[in-house]
């Protein structure tokens, strides 16, 4: 029965606007013309419309539970670069919250590639490199954003050549412990020089961190080019 009410009502107000563009659109009518009008008319229309415009202002303008559900997993998504891929040069705490006083959960190996995302107070949130969606509640963690590099970092340090056979040694410093030798005619990559002694590298190596030096060697003892033959 309110099915059919509603459809009655419905169809007398077609009617009704039909009448009136009837009325508009012949000849010699003018606006000012009485259009007829009952109280039947006026209940249908205030029982269509009332409903929604009384549920739309209780609402205050609010999205439904689902659509701001959808509207927070949207904003929290990074479109803007974010998550672009980093490492640090050394091993780094990763912190459950944005403070060295929060707790450890983990650490960061020295040249491993995380995504990282929502910056803030000096700390980002890292991410698997794999990881789709940026969103802070999938964070592995925090670290300090200054101790982040681009992963696809520019190439780093020079190659240099030993043209006598050379100790390595544990630090900047001739009374150090000595850690091996290479041989004259070696080429290594060299880097961090301090107190003219550089650390020096395998010539393969990518990371650029001291940690993977294989120790370090008076600066005058390398050469710019090979040993000449």
């Amino acid at each position: 029965m309110e099915a059919l009410w509603q459809h009655s009502f419905l169809d007398r107000i077609k009617k009704r606007l039909l009448y009136f563009r009837i009325l508009r659109t012949r000849p010699g009518v003018t606006m000012g013309l009485r259009i007829p009008f009952d109280w039947v008319t006026l209940c249908a229309v205030l029982s269509i419309c009332l409903p929604g415009c009384l549920a739309g202002c209780a609402a205050g303008g609010k999205s439904t539970p689902k659509e701001y559900e959808r509207g927070v997993e949207r904003s929290a998504v990074l479109y803007d670069g974010a998550g672009q891929l980093m490492c640090t040069d050394k091993v780094v705490a990763l912190r459950e919250g944005r403070t060295t006083q929060s707790t450890t959960v983990g650490n960061l190996k020295v040249g491993q590639k995380v995504k990282t995302g929502f910056s803030k107070n000096g700390w980002s949130a890292v991410f698997c490199p794999q990881e789709t969606e940026l969103r802070e509640d999938r964070a592995l963690g925090y670290v300090p954003s200054q101790l982040l590099t681009p992963a696809a970092q520019k190439v780093w340090g020079q190659i240099k050549y030993l043209h006598v056979e050379t100790k390595i040694r544990a630090g900047r410093g001739a009374d150090t412990r000595i850690l091996g030798r290479l041989p004259a005619g070696q080429a290594v990559k060299v880097d961090f020089l301090e107190k003219n002694w550089y650390a020096v590298f395998d010539v393969q190596e990518t990371v650029r961190s001291e940690e993977n030096a294989l120790g370090y060697v008076f600066a005058p003892l390398l050469r710019d080019g090979p040993l000449p033959h």
